[in-house]
């Protein structure tokens, strides 16, 4: 008989496969069986020329369903480039929820290290204990990772339409953040917030911009500094 023999090239076309991702396994059901075996070593993509076309996934996660539509070729350890379509009707997570998430995304894996860009947008976002409210956002997003994705960063330009938090109410809500990993589940970010004609019962201005930066600290501890400006501003009618 055979002996020894391995998977080394995958062409599928119209392939429609279902996976779950636990928040720290991925599986894919039936295609599991054709991957290399666990072996205790670190995280890599399996050495495999893959060329997709017409390829779909429904993606069940600890947030909700998402659908995933891939086309691209390469060896998907070393230089695999393609495109990925996001669809996911809503992702929930406590009692904050997203709706209508959809995004457009350039996948490229280099030398083992994965990389996506492009653009993704949501509805609406709802928080209600923390009493927030997001509406028509349009996000620039670029994350990487290492091989072993056991260190990540991304960067997200993002913008909205009307927003709500707490008590105050903006027209416009601007950002751009930058968060990346660290060693012993530490994650460390960086932010640039601005909002445009804020109104409360005690504050109201044409801008307000908050900087900042802060992360999860080793000890599963959460911190943050950052600085406040205000243009135009005003004490609400409720200050008085």
């Amino acid at each position: 008989g055979f002996h020894g023999a391995s998977l080394t090239a995958v062409h599928a076309k119209g392939v429609r496969a279902n996976g779950r991702w636990t928040g720290e396994r991925l599986t894919l059901g039936q295609v599991d069986k054709l991957l290399p075996a666990d072996d205790g070593e670190p995280f890599s993509l399996p050495d495999i020329a893959v060329t997709l076309a017409d390829a779909s996934m429904r993606l069940d996660t600890p947030w909700g369903r998402v659908g995933l539509a891939v086309i691209g070729q390469g060896n998907v350890q070393r230089s695999f480039a393609g495109h990925v379509a996001v669809r996911a009707p809503i992702l929930v997570q406590a009692d904050c929820h997203v709706d209508a998430v959809q995004g457009q995304l350039q996948l490229a894996i280099i030398d083992g290290a994965p990389r996506i860009a492009g653009p993704v947008g949501f509805d609406a976002l709802a928080c209600p204990s923390a009493e927030m409210r997001l509406a028509n956002a349009r996000i620039g997003l670029t994350a990487e990772a290492m091989a072993d994705l056991s260190h990540w960063s991304a960067d997200a330009r993002v913008r909205s339409g009307p927003a709500h938090i707490a008590l105050a109410d903006v027209s416009e809500f601007t950002g751009e953040f930058s968060v990346r990993s660290g060693d012993a589940q530490q994650v460390e970010a960086d932010w640039q917030v601005s909002a445009l004609q804020l109104g409360s019962p005690w504050l109201a201005a044409r801008s307000l911009r908050v900087d900042g930066s802060g992360g999860r600290k080793a000890d599963g501890g959460m911190e943050a500094t950052g600085t406040i400006a205000l243009s135009n501003g005003r004490a609400g009618q409720d200050s008085l």
